[in-house]
């Protein structure tokens, strides 16, 4: 089994204002841009209640950071991921079918069994699972579909592909989560 770093993330208070700090201050532009209203399964999968969120990835090297705005997001620590402050490791895995059937059977607590998207594009094939260290921290695994490469993230940040204004639309409508 190998691991590679494939991205960090931090939640924040405001993503335009993030956006507008990695960018201004280290030239760092994001690749994607991702409005997300999440369904039980990702809700399940983070151990959080459903929600929305709006996230930017945004290379920096051979890694990504993924900067989180939960909406509307929470102010108080409980170290909880939509906690303003929190941030995690995700290693990138090959299999990660394999790893999570190694990692159970080692007695590892994962949230749930890796969670498969089923679309839309470029997010399609790619899944994850949540495994918790000591602490209780998240620390995410990952197995990418073809459309999350690292080239193609690094080529739309060159190219100013990703808005804000413009974001990829996953999962459940909004009134969902007023249920």
């Amino acid at each position: 089994m190998s691991f590679g770093v494939h991205h960090i993330g931090m939640t924040v208070a405001n993503l335009r204002r993030s956006v507008e700090f990695y960018s201004t201050v280290f030239g760092l532009d994001p690749g994607m841009i991702f409005d997300i209203t999440a369904g039980e399964a990702t809700a399940a999968a983070l151990d959080l209640p459903l929600h929305r969120q709006k996230v930017a990835l945004v290379p920096a090297g051979d890694i990504l950071l993924e900067l989180i705005e939960f909406v509307p997001p929470r102010r108080q620590f409980d170290g909880r991921q939509d906690d303003v402050g929190y941030a995690y490791v995700c290693l990138g895995v090959t299999d990660i079918d394999a790893v999570y059937e190694r990692l159970v059977a080692k007695g590892v607590k994962i949230n749930t069994p890796p969670h498969l998207s089923e679309g839309p594009d470029p997010v399609t094939g790619s899944k994850f699972c949540i495994v918790k260290d000591p602490d209780g921290k998240n620390v995410e695994l990952v197995e990418m579909g073809a459309g999350m490469s690292m080239d193609i993230i690094r080529r739309r940040a060159a190219e100013r592909a990703a808005s804000l204004d413009d974001p990829i639309v996953l999962g459940l409508s909004e009134q969902t989560l007023d249920r």
